[in-house]
């Protein structure tokens, strides 16, 4: 397992993101969705990697392009190589079909090769 990554790999980036305007509107509502996240990264019985390519799939079935290129990031950052970010898209194939994955390519490529340049920056 590669070392803990730079401090921009706190999953709620990609929350912050696109629900700026909740921060505002609903502080509590933010800062407990914030606690929720926090507390999802440390699930026991999984370890990081594998919580990151999960998480993956998962936005691979949305189609939510940013959240795939995090997701393909800090799965790089948690020592996961390219093959094992293509495996897990590709698994989603079966029940969700060619375009999820398809479309989500770039955003997973461009993900993968920002984790593994703070990876070689550390």
């Amino acid at each position: 397992m590669a070392g803990q990554p730079n401090a921009q790999a706190d999953n709620q980036g990609e929350f912050r993101d696109e629900l700026g305007s909740m921060q505002e509107a609903f502080p509590a509502l933010a800062e407990g969705l914030s606690g929720y996240l926090s507390a999802l990264d440390g699930l026991p019985g999984i370890d990081r990697k594998t919580h990151e390519l999960i998480r993956l799939a998962c936005t691979v079935i949305l189609r939510h392009g940013p959240a795939v290129r995090r997701h393909a990031m800090l799965a790089a950052e948690f020592g996961a190589t390219w093959q094992e970010v293509l495996g897990t898209m590709v698994l989603t194939q079966p029940s969700f079909g060619l375009v999820p994955a398809r479309e989500m390519l770039p955003f997973a490529q461009e993900g993968f090769e920002e984790g593994r340049q703070a990876i070689s920056e550390e």
